[in-house]
C-alpha cells in the first residue's frame, strides 16, 4: 500500500485467536466462503471474481522458533512486538491499527517505513538468525532487490552470505 502498487492480498493480524476473528468478519459480511488452516492458525477469506480475486488472510499474533533442520517452525501465541520482530524485512513489519480507537495509527517499530522511502532491504532482527531460521527468506531478499529496485543492506547481505548454504533444507 505504501509502495502505492496494487495490493490482492491483506494481512489482519490479532491480539488472539485470528481464526475466530476471521469467523466472527465472515458472520458479520455474510461470507460463506472461509478457508481455515488450522496447522498454521490461519484463516483466509477469498473476495471478489475469480478474475479479479483478492483474499484477507487472518492470524493471531505469534512468535516462531526453529529447529536446525527444518524451516517450518514451532509456534505459539505472542505479542504484536514479537509478531512484528519474526517478520523477514523491516518493510514488511510494520502494522497499523484498524480498531476504532487508534484507527489508521502506523505502528512501525522497526524504522520499515523510512527503508521502504530510503529503498533498503533489512530484517528486523540479526540477520544471521532470520535467513538460518528460514533460507527462503534469503531467496525473497534478492527477489525484492530485483522487482523493487532496493538495495540490500550490507549486514543482512553478510547474512545471506553466511547461510547461502542453509538454501537447501
Amino acid at each position: 500500500m505504501l509502495l502505492k502498487r496494487p495490493v490482492k492480498d491483506f494481512d489482519v493480524m490479532v491480539i488472539g485467536d485470528g481464526i475466530s476473528f476471521a469467523e466472527k468478519v465472515a458472520e458479520h459480511f455474510h461470507i460463506k466462503t472461509l478457508v481455515v488452516y488450522h496447522n498454521f492458525g490461519t484463516a483466509m477469506l477469498p473476495m471478489g471474481e475469480s478474475h479479479d480475486y483478492h483474499k484477507i488472510e487472518f492470524v493471531g499474533a505469534r512468535r516462531e522458533s526453529y529447529h536446525a533442520e527444518s524451516r517450518n517452525p514451532s509456534v505459539e501465541p505472542a505479542d504484536l512486538h514479537s509478531d512484528l520482530s519474526r517478520r523477514d524485512f523491516t518493510i514488511n513489519a510494520m502494522a497499523m491499527r484498524i480498531n476504532k480507537e487508534n484507527y489508521g495509527v502506523m505502528i512501525d517499530l522497526f524504522n520499515g517505513k523510512k527503508d521502504l522511502h530510503d529503498t533498503i532491504l533489512r530484517t528486523p532482527l540479526d540477520p544471521e538468525e532470520t535467513f538460518s531460521d528460514d533460507p527462503l527468506r534469503m531467496m525473497r531478499a534478492i527477489r525484492f532487490a530485483s522487482q523493487l529496485q532496493f538495495k540490500i543492506e550490507e549486514n543482512t547481505l553478510q547474512g545471506i552470505i553466511k547461510n547461502a548454504s542453509r538454501i537447501s533444507i
